[in-house]
């Protein structure tokens, strides 16, 4: 699921930082890592990254296909 988020909380201040983390999958083996776009520096910025909410769907139906509900207690 990617997750946005504006201006992070550091107690005790808003420091900014905002960023945007999604996920990028190694072709090779089929392993998803964090991708990160993030504004690093003090003072105004803009993140912007394209989400493809297809691949993050399916990342989660691959996911849940085998779950076993009997199994659990």
């Amino acid at each position: 699921m990617p997750i946005i988020a504006p201006n992070v909380y550091a107690p005790p201040w808003f420091n900014g930082h905002s960023m945007i983390i999604s996920l990028r999958e190694d072709r090779r083996t089929k392993i998803s890592h964090p991708k990160i776009a993030s504004v690093s520096r003090m003072g105004e910025g803009i993140v912007i990254q394209e989400i493809d909410l297809s691949f993050h769907n399916r990342l989660r139906r691959e996911r849940f296909a085998d779950r076993r509900p009997e199994t659990y207690d």
